[in-house]
């Protein structure tokens, strides 16, 4: 009697994980920060206390090969770079969107830095993951 219901129980489930991962879409989500990559931004220690800048949320959907932004960045992307985590050398650099999500899908396990740099920022300005 027991094995019954747990034959039955596990047929049950097994029925049921082909739909849960079908239904799993292939996304990786990060927060963004606007920051100044070269670091010799100069802030003005007499205007008090900055809080820092609000996240930009991106969601990178493999699936797809684009990234959706939480907020309207309203400016064109000019290159995705793939850093060390310590920042001390290139890995990869793109100009298409697809190129640089597909290399990520690649290396999902790894411990990355990414940077982004938009076309209107100023030079050594961009966002970093």
């Amino acid at each position: 009697m027991l094995k019954t219901i747990f034959k039955t129980l596990l047929l049950f489930i097994l029925m049921f994980v082909p739909s849960f991962v079908g239904a799993a879409e292939s996304t990786i989500t990060v927060n963004l920060s606007k920051t100044n990559v070269a670091g010799d931004e100069k802030i003005d220690q007499s205007k008090g206390h900055r809080m820092p800048p609000r996240p930009i949320v991106g969601i990178i959907n493999v699936n797809a090969g684009m990234i959706d932004y939480s907020a309207d960045l309203g400016e064109d992307v000019e290159a995705y770079e793939v850093w060390t985590v310590d920042g001390s050398a290139v890995i990869a650099s793109f100009v298409d969107e697809s190129e640089f999500v597909d290399f990520l899908a690649l290396n999902a396990g790894r411990e990355l830095q990414i940077r982004i740099t938009f076309a209107s920022c100023k030079e050594n300005d961009g966002v970093i993951l």
